[in-house]
């Protein structure tokens, strides 16, 4: 989860251990790049609107990176975006979720087809 809004990365991060899944959360685009280089997430769920580096800029980066090219990343945001906005992201990523629209049930839905059905604990969720 990368998400600069607080309250946002606890909601989702008690949403998936609830469900079974470990989270990794950032609010720094940076600090999460440098976590994904070491370790590449199952998936990304990805805000656009941060400070800093928006999720456009985040998804590049990570399309950029040979080792992200594959993994699923699922947008989750309140951004009204235009039709090119739309174009761009789905581009690059696998869904667009927007905030405000069940929020725990729509990400899980969302992230659910890319991650193993073993509920353990040893999913990933980035």
């Amino acid at each position: 989860m990368v998400d600069d809004n607080p309250a946002a990365l606890r909601l989702m991060d008690a949403t998936l251990k609830a469900n079974g899944y470990s989270a990794q959360c950032f609010s720094d685009p940076e600090e999460a790049l440098r976590a994904m280089e070491i370790t590449p997430p199952a998936v990304v769920v990805l805000d656009l609107l941060m400070p800093h580096m928006d999720g456009f800029a985040l998804l590049d980066r990570l399309r950029a990176m040979p080792h992200m090219r594959g993994v699923p990343v699922i947008i989750w945001s309140v951004k009204d975006l235009s039709e090119a906005e739309r174009k761009r992201l789905l581009s690059g990523a696998q869904r667009i979720v927007f905030k405000g629209q069940g929020e725990g049930e729509a990400i899980l839905d969302a992230i659910k087809p890319y991650l193993s059905a073993d509920l353990t604990g040893d999913s990933n969720a980035g």
